[in-house]
């Protein structure tokens, strides 16, 4: 059985107190365990990554 962590349930309450439109994806249990494991435990962020890190915080330091 699936057990999220708490804050990942608070912002599924969250997300669905929202009045937009939602989308239900339906997965399998192997990969529901998958998508938790990787909200759990994320890997570590790729050189693509940290450059489009580095990129917003730049935009949004000169301009703001």
């Amino acid at each position: 059985m699936l057990c999220p962590d708490r804050p990942f349930n608070l912002m599924l309450k969250k997300m669905s107190s929202k009045k937009e439109p939602q989308t239900r994806i339906i997965l399998s249990e192997k990969d529901a365990e998958l998508v938790f494991s990787l909200i759990k435990n994320p890997p570590p962020p790729n050189e693509k990554l940290k450059a489009a890190a580095a990129k917003h915080r730049q935009f949004f330091h000169e301009t703001h």
